[in-house]
């Protein structure tokens, strides 16, 4: 396969699994759970269930993990100086044990886990250097795809956001299902602005006369370019008047309109 720029077609064409992955991870932060997800991992690995193992509990192998913006300026700040991090080792299991402390709790894993592996050598683990690590694909665990549709089980699983305890068993979040209209699981964007006063600006030029300050202001390229950019992000924004609907999301303020509509986290 060659790497190359999406065809028109093909760029209207949004990725399921993608789009199931952005539907877990608003879910999970309407539950305040979603800073940092677990989202590919393994209980255990492949031939070494035992009647003990947790088919629920984390164990280690992040294979997929998603990260807010808010997660990953925690993880930044606290990477030379949280000692769960700052000691060697696996990366997987340092970012759990980070997660763990009380301190961290906006963090969840889905279960069962997304995604796995096939047979191949290892670059971390020294026992699978020259002979491959097993694939999990077989393992009871093993869940493919992100849907409850795409279960090869029988008995298809139900996947649940979780979260860590210092010790014992994890929390149970709540279910969650992305199987369902894409209204469900929109990420809002709660709107500030006064619509009354939200009038298109009179133009003359390159002109726009302000109402706050009844006189004319001259617009620069760059006013004009950036805020051409705002409005086309604007474009693939949910806006929502409740904020009960935004808790966790962007928030819309009125600015002058000289500069144009701004974005405010």
């Amino acid at each position: 396969m060659i790497q190359n720029k999406a065809s028109g077609a093909d760029w209207k064409q949004t990725s399921m699994f993608l789009r199931d992955l952005v539907a877990y991870a608003t879910l999970a932060h309407r539950h305040g759970r979603g800073d940092f997800m677990f989202m590919g991992w393994q209980p255990h690995g492949a031939g070494e269930w035992t009647p003990t193992t947790s088919e629920n509990r984390y164990r280690s192998g992040l294979m997929l993990s998603m990260v807010s913006q808010q997660g990953f300026l925690h993880l930044e700040t606290q990477w030379k100086r949280e000692k769960t991090l700052t000691t060697a080792g696996h990366v997987d299991l340092k970012l759990k044990n980070f997660w763990c402390l009380p301190v961290n709790s906006k963090v969840s894993y889905i279960t069962p886990p997304i995604g796995g592996y096939t047979a191949h050598l290892s670059g971390c683990a020294a026992e699978f250097y020259k002979k491959p690590r097993p694939c999990i694909w077989m393992e009871d665990f093993a869940c493919p795809g992100t849907r409850h549709s795409h279960d090869w089980n029988e008995q298809r699983r139900q996947k649940w956001l979780a979260t860590f305890t210092s010790k014992g068993k994890p929390d149970w979040v709540c279910k969650v299902e992305v199987d369902v209209p894409d209204e469900k699981v929109w990420w809002y964007s709660f709107d500030k602005r006064n619509r009354a006063s939200d009038e298109a600006p009179f133009r003359w030029g390159n002109c726009v006369y302000d109402r706050d300050t009844n006189r004319w202001e001259e617009t620069t390229g760059r006013e004009v370019r950036a805020s051409r950019s705002v409005r086309m992000r604007e474009k693939f924004r949910h806006w929502t008047t409740n904020p009960a609907e935004a808790r966790y999301c962007i928030v819309l303020h009125n600015l002058p309109r000289t500069l144009g509509p701004h974005l405010k986290r």
